[in-house]
């Protein structure tokens, strides 16, 4: 039900990767455990001199996703309009059409770097899963979670305690 955040900050650190705000991770890092290794092109690695028309207009895509995510961040928002975004990604040259940017906004949603529902964008989709896991009911959680033991150690004290009252 829920996507793995995981591909969210591989997606997240790819595009910083290739705007040159960060360095490529480490071969230990988590994303790269995870299967989800941040990959360059053979012939941008060599310089630009070999760089190829569609590698550039591929970086230059993932310039305009990264500066489209930090617009969007910058107003300080935590959700926006399923509109605003079409919008948004239109007025930054991310999408050239109302399918475009449909599809672009669903590809955000995959990847995880959004989380559409409805009509309203989150911007930050950990919160939510964060939210989402502390409402969750315990009897949903693992077998083996702290938590069941620690609530079945206080039931048990709440019987003693009762026992005791009357």
């Amino acid at each position: 039900m829920w996507r793995r955040l995981g591909r969210c900050d591989a997606l997240k650190q790819s595009i910083s990767v290739a705007v040159g705000r960060r360095p490529l991770p480490s071969p230990q890092s988590p994303q790269m455990m995870e299967g989800m290794i941040v990959r360059t092109s053979p012939a941008f690695r060599g310089g630009l001199e070999n760089l190829t028309s569609a590698e550039a207009k591929k970086l230059m895509r993932l310039v305009n996703v990264e500066s489209l995510k930090t617009k969007l961040e910058m107003e300080g928002k935590e959700v926006i309009g399923y509109s605003e975004l079409l919008e948004a990604c239109k007025s930054m040259d991310v999408a050239r059409s109302l399918n475009e940017a449909i599809a672009f906004a669903r590809v955000l949603d995959e990847a995880g770097v959004v989380l559409v529902f409805r009509d309203k964008i989150y911007l930050h989709p950990e919160k939510v899963v964060d939210l989402v896991r502390k409402a969750v009911p315990l009897a949903l959680a693992p077998e083996d979670d702290p938590i069941k033991d620690e609530l079945k150690r206080l039931l048990e004290q709440k019987e003693e305690i009762d026992v005791q009252g009357s």
